[in-house]
């Protein structure tokens, strides 16, 4: 099933989101509150979203109908990424800015209710008689793909609501991360690889694992924001519960792909990411945890940065190399090289924000062309990579 021109758009834009975040991390002081709305928004929520439309009907068995495949639907999504950058920049004055951030998470909003909506519609209609049987983790790969969207809606909601007023205990913006990073992104990748990971090994992990990775996930994605909300920063020992819950996840998470990586009967280079991806996340969620524990955040960027650039950013690359060309029916003798490439410009980010996290990204000039340019020479090579197989059937229409 070849990627259609709506998903296609939003794949096209995100690397190259992830360009200007490298650029702006280098040759600016843009908050680092700006730099994470280009990052969640423009550069993973704009994959997630392309991706996912394209995911649909193989996850639910059932056609996407009436999706918003013209370019209006597109440029919504687009000025949601540059308001939401400018107001949370502080590039205009405060009188301003805010009514700027509103209009951002709003547009956000409203391209996710289009989903949600076409998917909803879309879910109605009555499933075909004949498919492919299913695998175990099936079943638990459609709930956590379905449930991200409410998570996402939710965290458009807290960060319009940050907009207005600061809230609540850690306040409604980080709350909003919190919700954006552990319901929507992370309950679709964990439901994505369930999916998509045991076709890609020819084998699967117990059943077990999938469901308790659900019932954890879920938990720790609800509680994770809401003690955010309900407690302050001083008392933020409180949330080790909902913060255990949700590294309980990870662990198995990671157990999940161990078991499907070293049993898989079509060993891939990607199951590697995917399990290094894994281990980012373990990592980044113990510096979260050690944080809440200990009463001392002064390493909320190198727990940011762990969990964005090697959790999300690994397993996106791992997944994308892997399957647009597949889909696009191009060969992609590239794969293995853009995923080599890709996992060390990563992977190099990430120690860089975990040893020095301060000087690299807001302290030392050096230190933030360093870590910027990283992040710009990702983006790139990621456009090269990506571009011309995306648009291969715009220069070669005889293959549709």
């Amino acid at each position: 099933m070849v990627i259609a021109p709506g998903p296609r758009r939003f794949l096209t834009a995100a690397p190259l989101h992830l360009v200007l975040l490298g650029l702006l991390v280098g040759v600016s002081g843009v908050p680092f509150e700006g730099l994470l709305w280009l990052f969640l928004v423009g550069f993973v929520g704009f994959t997630a979203l392309g991706f996912a439309w394209h995911l649909f009907p193989s996850i639910f068995r059932r056609r996407l109908i009436g999706a918003p495949d013209g370019p209006a639907y597109w440029a919504v999504a687009e000025a949601s990424v540059v308001l939401g950058l400018v107001g949370r920049s502080f590039l205009v004055p405060v009188s301003t800015g805010w009514v700027i951030t509103l209009a951002g998470s709003g547009a956000w909003l409203l391209v996710l209710l289009a989903f949600v909506g076409t998917g909803l519609r879309s879910l109605r209609t009555p499933p075909p008689h004949t498919g492919p049987p299913e695998r175990p983790a099936d079943r638990v790969a459609a709930l956590l793909f379905g449930s991200s969207w409410i998570f996402g809606i939710a965290s458009a909601l807290l960060w319009m609501a940050s907009s207005v007023t600061p809230g609540p205990g850690f306040g409604f913006w980080l709350a909003g991360v919190h919700t954006y990073v552990l319901g929507q992104l992370a309950l679709l990748i964990f439901g994505v690889s369930l999916r998509l990971i045991p076709r890609s090994a020819g084998t699967d992990a117990p059943a077990w694992v999938a469901r308790s990775l659900a019932a954890t996930g879920l938990t720790g994605a609800i509680g994770v924001p809401l003690g955010l909300l309900a407690l302050a920063p001083r008392e933020g020992a409180l949330l080790l519960i909902a913060g255990l819950l949700e590294g309980t996840a990870a662990v198995l998470f990671v157990l999940q792909l161990f078991w499907l990586v070293t049993r898989a009967r079509t060993p891939r280079r990607a199951h590697w990411v995917y399990l290094a991806s894994g281990s980012c996340l373990l990592v980044g969620g113990s510096v979260g945890l050690w944080m809440i524990s200990s009463g001392d955040y002064g390493l909320v960027k190198a727990h940011a940065w762990t969990n964005l650039l090697g959790f999300l950013g690994l397993m996106i690359l791992g997944m994308w190399f892997s399957m647009v060309a597949p889909f696009q029916f191009v060969s992609h003798r590239w794969t293995l090289r853009a995923l080599s490439t890709g996992a060390v410009l990563i992977l190099a980010s990430v120690a860089m924000a975990l040893l020095n996290v301060e000087s690299a990204v807001l302290g030392d000039l050096p230190g933030r062309w360093l870590f910027g340019g990283l992040l710009a020479a990702l983006g790139v090579f990621w456009s090269v990579g990506s571009l011309p197989v995306l648009h291969w059937r715009v220069h070669h229409p005889s293959l549709d």
